[in-house]
């Protein structure tokens, strides 16, 4: 997954440009309110194994993508990607960010700022129904090729899915393409783990896994 968003990364900006640096990105908060914080020996357990697929590991004490933004930018201006399955992606529109006043509005805001783009992930139609049915309150249907969905093949019901539109039309949103001999496909099921970009001063990029 993070290799496929560092190809796509290359493909935007031309081979010519610095290299990418590639982050996994794991965060120590409950997935849902109602659950409770990762133990530190799970979260050890986590990063060790991402570490051991030979990737570099940034921890958040928080789980929104825009917090994650805000601190990679202290750092750096290069461009920074965020890679996504698209089960992460509907919980993002389906969190009610009851802690902003501009609500979904403002965490996309402060999330796509700065020259920052979502790779979306393709998924299984089977895993991406099994994950979402545990947590997404949203109306949603989609289509799908040889079993996967991409994200252009999500459909929301108005008014968010204008706003989903949006996203596609203007490449915040970039769906990404697996090819399907691919033996190493990965799909957001993987890991309940996060990974993004770091940037210094190189390209930065960065996936974020199993939502």
């Amino acid at each position: 997954m993070l290799a496929a968003g560092i190809q796509e990364l290359r493909r935007e900006l031309g081979e010519s440009a610095s290299a990418p640096i590639g982050c996994f990105c794991l965060s120590a908060a409950p997935i849902a309110a109602q659950q409770s914080a990762p133990e530190i020996s799970d979260l050890l357990t986590r990063i060790n194994a991402l570490l051991a697929q030979g990737g570099k590991v940034l921890l958040f004490r928080e789980r929104e993508l825009y917090n994650m933004t805000a601190l990679v930018n202290r750092y750096t201006k290069a461009p920074l990607r965020f890679i996504a399955g698209l089960s992460l992606l509907i919980r993002a529109f389906d969190d009610p960010y009851f802690n902003l006043e501009g609500r979904l509005l403002e965490a996309l805001e402060r999330l796509l700022a700065q020259n920052v783009r979502i790779y979306a992930y393709p998924m299984t139609a089977a895993d991406l129904q099994q994950a979402i049915k545990v947590f997404s309150a949203i109306d949603l249907e989609w289509s799908e090729t040889d079993g996967c969905v991409s994200a252009e093949q999500l459909r929301f019901r108005p008014p968010l899915a204008h706003l989903y539109a949006y996203l596609l039309a203007s490449n915040f949103l970039v769906p990404m393409r697996v090819p399907r001999q691919s033996p190493n496909r990965t799909h957001a099921r993987d890991n309940a783990d996060h990974s993004l970009p770091t940037r210094g001063e190189q390209l930065g990029f960065g996936e974020v896994r199993g939502a």
